[in-house]
């Protein structure tokens, strides 16, 4: 059994390299989607490997922040990493991860726990989110997958408001998604073959996208509603092995994690850490790989 590892990226290119090189093996297969906003940064990158035929490069969807993108990147991975019948297990990382611990340790632990599928999730709505629980994500619609309405100094955020409060006051409200319960979560997991052709299935109906196409962030509820509610929900362990600090004062990102989180990365027991920045990170990078280098030793 090969291990496929997809990849979505779109900054710091020297640093998918690196990302790409840890996880590279006999057992591993890499696909990788490139934002097309920034694929010519990426040109480089993209010729290193082109004589590589376990690394894979594809560039198919533009992603604005909680836009549908992400959910298209992902879901095109999975279909063209599904087309390798060797591939028994898919891990959905982005390029801004972190492997914590030697590739062969993940390789074993997830293929011989490969009936189970690693996803973090919980029922909607959701306590520690806003807007009504989360469920604001999906009943209204939003302009992410038009504008880039992300930054709150630009017109693209008001007019992102207004619409949206304009839909609040009228009490328009989208359709439902096709399932018993909402379920949201990280966007980034691992699952065995079974749950990718079933997301697999679920994205090749084009009615399941005209569902999801202008909500706000899907990417952490769409994946986590189509599994939860499917006949493999009894498989999901609520862990996905991936360190991800959400305590930083910006809420909507991830901390930028540092050498002086690397007591608490190891202690998790995670297999991959994020977000990393190179310059910020490099001291946490180069102190996990000795750490790495010295297991394997």
């Amino acid at each position: 059994m090969k291990q496929a590892f997809l990849i979505c990226a779109y900054n710091f290119p020297e640093y998918l390299e690196r990302l790409i090189g840890s996880l590279d093996s006999e057992r591993s297969n890499i696909y990788v989607h490139i934002d097309r906003k920034h694929e010519s940064e990426f040109a480089d990158t993209v010729r290193k490997y082109r004589d590589v035929g376990n690394v894979h490069f594809f560039s198919v969807s533009r992603n604005n922040y909680g836009g549908i993108g992400i959910v298209r990147s992902i879901a095109f991975l999975l279909g063209e990493s599904l087309k390798c019948s060797d591939n028994g297990y898919f891990h959905v990382i982005s390029g801004q991860d972190l492997l914590v611990r030697p590739l062969d340790e993940l390789l074993d632990f997830f293929e011989a726990g490969r009936e189970k599928n690693h996803l973090n999730f919980f029922e909607l709505p959701y306590s520690k989110w806003t807007g009504n629980g989360g469920l604001d994500r999906f009943n209204y619609y939003y302009l992410n997958d038009i504008l880039n309405c992300h930054d709150s100094r630009k017109l693209n955020y008001c007019l992102g408001r207004l619409f949206f409060k304009v839909q609040k006051f009228l009490g328009i409200r989208r359709k439902g998604l096709p399932f018993d319960k909402l379920y949201g979560g990280s966007a980034w997991f691992s699952v065995n073959r079974d749950a990718a052709a079933l997301l697999d299935v679920f994205f090749s109906i084009e009615e399941n996208w005209a569902c999801i196409r202008h909500t706000y962030i899907p990417d952490e509820f769409i994946f986590h509603s189509v599994l939860c509610n499917s006949p493999l929900a009894s498989t999901l362990v609520n862990d996905t092995y991936r360190y991800i600090d959400w305590t930083s004062l910006k809420i909507s990102h991830p901390k930028t994690l540092q050498v002086e989180d690397f007591e608490k990365i190891v202690a998790s027991g995670s297999f991959f850490a994020r977000k990393i920045e190179p310059g910020k990170s490099r001291e946490l990078i180069a102190k996990v790989e000795r750490m790495n280098t010295n297991r394997r030793s």
